[in-house]
């Protein structure tokens, strides 16, 4: 199952990138606990671009 989400997470980058709202929204459409993103994220090589404050998350921190 989770590499099916890693194809959907890498078909979903610009030049290996994600936003901390692509990913939060990923998370929520998938049922995934944001705090397992972190490894999924980083299996993949997926880099998250530096926060803009556009997500609504008050748990980010990077994921904690």
């Amino acid at each position: 199952m989770s590499t099916d989400f890693a194809s959907k997470l890498k078909e979903m980058t610009y030049d290996g990138i994600l936003t901390c709202a692509q990913i939060v929204t990923f998370a929520k459409h998938n049922n995934i606990e944001l705090e397992k993103m972190k490894p999924l994220l980083k299996a993949t090589g997926i880099k998250v671009k530096d926060c803009e404050q556009t997500c609504i998350s008050l748990k980010c921190k990077y994921f904690t």
